[in-house]
C-alpha cells in the first residue's frame, strides 16, 4: 500500500485546494457538511499529512506556520481544529505545552495516538459556548487551514477570552488571490481533493478576501501585527497567507 502512494504522490503537481467549484448553499448546512466531511475524511487525510502527499504542504506551508509560532518564546499553545495532531506534535517536540481540539472524533483519535498533547473533542460552537473549558492564558491560538465556516467572527472572539495580552493569535489559510479561480468574492466553494490519493467525501468551505479576513480579526478584536505570504519554491506564486494578530485591548 505504501509503495502505491508514493507512485501517486509524485505526480501530485499543485495543491488539491485548486480543484473547487463555485457551491451555492445555505451557511448552516455547509457548516454541518463541514464536520461530515472530515469524519469521511479522517483516514485519508491523515495517511496524506503523515506521507507528505500534500506538495505546498511538504515544500512550503507546514514550515512556515512552524516559523511564525517559534519565532516567539511561547510556551503554552492551543491548536484550534487540530485535525490529526501533526502541529501539536512538532511543538510539543519543540518544548511548547500543547492543547488542541477538533469536531471530528476519528480526527481526535488519531491525534491523540499521535503524541501526549491535551487534546479535546469539541465542536467550535460548543467551544465558543465556554471557551475556558479548554484552558487559558495562552501565549498562541493557532488555526492552520481550519477556518473554514462562514462565520468566523464568534470564534475569534472567543479565543480572545482566553489568550494573554501579551499573546497571539496565528491563522494560516490558502491565499486569496492563488485559490480565487477568477471569482474574487466572498462565497462557499466546495473542495473535491482530486489530486489526493484515498477515498474522499468532497468539503464546502468558505472563500475570504484579504480585506474581508482583515475585517473579521478586526471586529472580533484583533489587531494584525504581521502579514506573511509563503511562496511557492516552484511556481513563485504564494502558497498560503499567514495572519499574525494580537488582542486588541482599547
Amino acid at each position: 500500500m505504501r509503495k502505491g502512494w508514493l507512485k501517486k504522490i509524485a505526480k501530485l503537481t499543485r495543491p488539491s485546494i485548486t480543484n473547487l467549484k463555485v457551491l451555492a448553499g445555505q451557511g448552516m448546512e455547509n457548516n454541518d457538511r463541514i464536520i461530515e466531511s472530515w469524519n469521511a475524511n479522517a483516514r485519508s487525510w491523515t495517511d496524506a499529512v503523515r506521507m507528505k502527499a500534500i506538495e505546498t504542504r511538504r515544500l512550503v506551508t507546514d514550515e512556515a506556520v512552524l516559523d511564525a509560532i517559534l519565532r516567539y518564546p511561547s510556551s503554552r499553545v492551543l491548536d484550534v481544529g487540530c485535525g490529526e495532531g501533526w502541529l501539536s506534535k512538532k511543538l510539543l517536540m519543540e518544548g511548547r505545552e500543547v492543547f488542541g481540539f477538533d469536531a471530528s472524533p476519528a480526527l481526535i483519535a488519531e491525534a491523540r495516538r499521535s503524541c501526549n498533547a491535551g487534546f479535546m473533542e469539541l465542536s467550535y460552537q460548543t467551544f465558543t459556548e465556554q471557551p475556558s473549558r479548554v484552558g487559558t492564558d495562552f501565549d498562541i491560538v493557532v488555526c492552520n487551514f481550519s477556518l473554514l465556516d462562514e462565520n468566523v467572527s464568534t470564534l475569534l472572539k472567543s479565543i480572545h477570552t482566553i489568550t494573554k495580552p501579551s499573546g497571539h493569535l496565528v491563522i494560516q489559510t490558502v491565499h486569496p488571490h492563488t485559490v480565487s479561480a477568477g471569482r474574487y468574492e466572498d462565497g462557499w466553494r466546495e473542495e473535491t481533493f482530486t489530486n489526493l490519493p484515498g477515498q474522499w467525501t468532497s468539503m464546502p468551505w468558505f472563500f475570504r478576501t484579504m480585506s474581508s479576513w482583515i475585517d473579521a480579526l478586526t471586529i472580533s478584536g484583533w489587531s494584525l501585527s504581521r502579514l506573511i505570504e509563503p511562496v511557492h519554491p516552484e511556481t513563485t506564486m504564494p502558497a498560503s497567507l499567514i495572519l499574525d494578530s494580537v488582542p486588541r485591548t482599547t
